[in-house]
């Protein structure tokens, strides 16, 4: 049997990438290795590391212990490790899509990937917002980012965004395109025939009154999603009880609605009858 062909991307050379490179390096594998990074940087890890490591040529598979193939691609300042350095932001570009471009060609079976740095890589001059929409766009299709474990599989949205802008960034269709891949790649990839996917919510109760409040877009619904996030507490703001109350909500001074029964939730908190 053919052993699993690897690229290995250490990232950033300046973090933890080549040490990891390094460790992998000594264990035994039923898998080949062909690491894409600066040699320099690699012998320096292994040196501090106070471990062996023999490189090898780009051709030359190897399974044994302390042994990697590599295609080297230096480094245009030599790493401070700790200190990342914007000037070698276009080897780590360039290994990513090296190693990439090995995978469409058919060379490797898969691409292992270390920490990179984004911030550093756009200090470089290079636009990058993530691995992820990296490959994408060198594969020329669409992805979905998938947490996965033996135990649970967790598919993402959105990637990549700053928090502020993750909200207006799930919408209807984005969040069906990902079931629909999500869906598409459990049955063909991970062989489950009737796959089940729960959908989490954006807050931790999925909505409740404010999600409702937010179909609306009068001033009075405005009134009402504040009275809703304040739990009706502010006098004049709520708006009138419906008839489809029961007859302990009518009754009580403080009442909230629930967006999937449609049925008033009541407390004891006294509040101005002025509503």
């Amino acid at each position: 049997m053919t052993p699993v062909r690897l690229a290995l991307v250490p990232g950033e050379p300046a973090g933890v990438g080549p040490e990891l490179c390094v460790r992998l390096a000594q264990r035994p594998r039923d898998h080949t290795l062909t690491v894409f990074a600066d040699a320099r940087t690699l012998r320096a890890a292994a040196e501090a590391l106070c471990l062996p490591l023999r490189l090898l040529g780009p051709d030359e598979a190897t399974t044994a212990p302390g042994e990697l193939a590599l295609v080297d691609i230096p480094n245009a300042a030599v790493p401070d490790f700790g200190q990342p350095d914007p000037r070698n932001a276009a080897a780590v570009i360039g290994a990513l899509r090296q190693a990439a471009q090995g995978c469409l060609d058919g060379r490797f079976d898969g691409v292992v990937t270390g920490p990179v740095h984004k911030a550093v890589i756009n200090e470089g001059g290079i636009a990058y917002t993530g691995t992820t929409e990296l490959l994408a766009d060198q594969a020329g299709c669409d992805v979905v980012m998938m947490l996965a474990n033996d135990v649970v599989r967790v598919a993402l949205v959105t990637t990549h965004l700053p928090l502020r802008e993750v909200a207006d960034a799930i919408t209807a269709n984005a969040l069906e395109h990902t079931l629909r891949t999500t869906h598409d790649a459990l049955v063909r990839d991970f062989g489950i025939a009737d796959p089940v996917i729960a959908v989490l919510g954006l807050n931790p109760h999925a909505g409740e009154a404010a999600i409702w409040a937010t179909r609306k877009s009068t001033s009075s619904n405005r009134r009402w999603r504040r009275c809703a996030r304040r739990a009706c507490t502010w006098p004049g703001r709520c708006p009138p009880i419906p008839p489809s109350c029961p007859p302990s909500c009518v009754a009580s001074t403080r009442w909230s609605r629930c967006t999937t029964t449609r049925a008033c939730r009541c407390s004891n908190t006294v509040v101005s009858s002025a509503r």
